[in-house]
């Protein structure tokens, strides 16, 4: 319907009833740069399928926003909630290699953010958070929106044309060639919902 006059005589004289749409509310967010001395884990997994082929993707930046390190990879069939948790204890544990202790992780999954609060997660990967957590100075847990996360969703996809499981990492002070957008902490992203 085009809400033009025949359109509404035909409604009227027919007797059809009509329920008009609720409007798309526009939610603001936004992606922040880590307090000082912390690091910023963006993190990400997807599985097509769910259950299904996955992949995970991160992303590492300082608190001046800058990109210190990207990681993908295929983590063969999962589910999407697994392949979550998946992404958030790598990126910990890639962390830890390098020494930054003081992290804040962030995913556009609530339900993985509430679960690493209360340590209630499939059993068999219990003693990783546990070897983890015991060597981690700092950790802070916060979930945002698909809208600011998306620098990671590129990263998780790139795995898809990997052929391994295999990881890999991309460790400069810049994006790789492929990562064409990244948030930004000066910008606000927007969110549509009914």
């Amino acid at each position: 319907m085009k809400n033009s006059v025949r359109d509404l005589v035909v409604i009227k004289n027919w007797n059809v009833p009509c329920k008009p749409n609720n409007a798309l509310l526009i939610k603001e967010c936004k992606w922040c740069l880590p307090p000082p001395g912390y690091m910023k884990a963006n993190c990400d997994g997807a599985a097509k399928g769910n259950p299904g082929s996955a992949r995970i993707g991160v992303t590492f930046r300082d608190d001046k926003g800058d990109i210190r390190l990207v990681m993908w990879e295929k983590i063969g069939v999962n589910t999407n909630y697994l392949a979550e948790v998946l992404a958030i204890l790598e990126a910990l544990e890639v962390a830890l290699e390098r020494e930054w202790v003081n992290i804040l992780i962030e995913s556009d999954s609530s339900a993985v953010i509430k679960a690493f609060g209360t340590g209630k997660f499939p059993w068999w990967l219990t003693q990783r958070w546990e070897n983890i957590k015991g060597k981690v100075v700092n950790c802070i847990f916060t979930a945002t929106w698909r809208e600011a996360n998306f620098s990671v969703d590129l990263a998780a996809n790139k795995a898809t044309t990997m052929s391994s499981t295999q990881t890999y990492l991309f460790e400069r002070m810049k994006a790789p060639a492929w990562m064409f957008k990244w948030e930004s902490p000066h910008l606000a992203y927007f969110r549509f919902v009914n």
